[in-house]
């Protein structure tokens, strides 16, 4: 996590495009090796931040798309944004319950490249496409944290789809439970919003 070592990893900006469309290939051999690069944290980070700032932030800005997008469709971004940060906390439990050195540092990257998929959420406002690419990109996240936690973990296949399937599981079901607290359909985007 030394700021040398993350800048080479942002700087090489060709190595970087090449590993997310391996992601989206779902690739499973490149999960065990940015697990392993320690250039890739700075790739993971610069990835999550972009993630989360296309899917979140700069929507929420923007008021045509505010008026026009339906709470189903903010509540799927949350949903895996939330997702990812739950899989990447249970994935970090998982492998320091094995021992293992970085645990951090080893899901941090692998699931920040599973989360590449996500980046289609950007896409979401869009009029009749949109939902359909939120949830294309959310199963495509799901797959790859699957395949993640099996290459860059080592869990066995099946116990590898506990974690996907419990981090998505428990965001949607806090989501629903903040909608149930709060009423209305908009909850997430207050809460975030301020």
């Amino acid at each position: 996590w030394s700021w040398p070592v993350m800048w080479a990893g942002i700087s090489d900006i060709q190595s970087m495009f090449n590993r997310a469309a391996r992601s989206l290939r779902l690739d499973r051999t490149l999960f065990g090796e940015v697990a392993d690069d320690p250039c890739a944290t700075g790739q993971a980070a610069l990835s999550s931040i972009l993630l989360s700032l296309g899917s979140l932030v700069l929507p929420l800005l923007s008021i045509a798309w505010w008026q026009r997008s339906s709470p189903m469709l903010i509540s799927g971004v949350v949903v895996l944004l939330f997702g990812l940060a739950i899989c990447l906390i249970l994935s970090t439990i998982s492998v320091r319950l094995n021992h293992r050195d970085h645990s951090f540092t080893r899901a941090f990257n692998a699931i920040a490249y599973a989360g590449v998929g996500g980046f289609v959420a950007w896409f979401a406002p869009i009029s009749y496409v949109g939902p359909l690419l939120l949830i294309n990109g959310t199963i495509i996240v799901f797959v790859a944290s699957w395949l993640a936690i099996q290459e860059a973990l080592a869990r066995s296949r099946w116990p590898a789809v506990l974690i996907p399937l419990a981090s998505f599981t428990l965001a949607s079901l806090l989501l629903f439970a903040l909608d149930t607290l709060y009423g209305g359909g908009l909850i997430a985007i207050s809460l975030l919003v301020g």
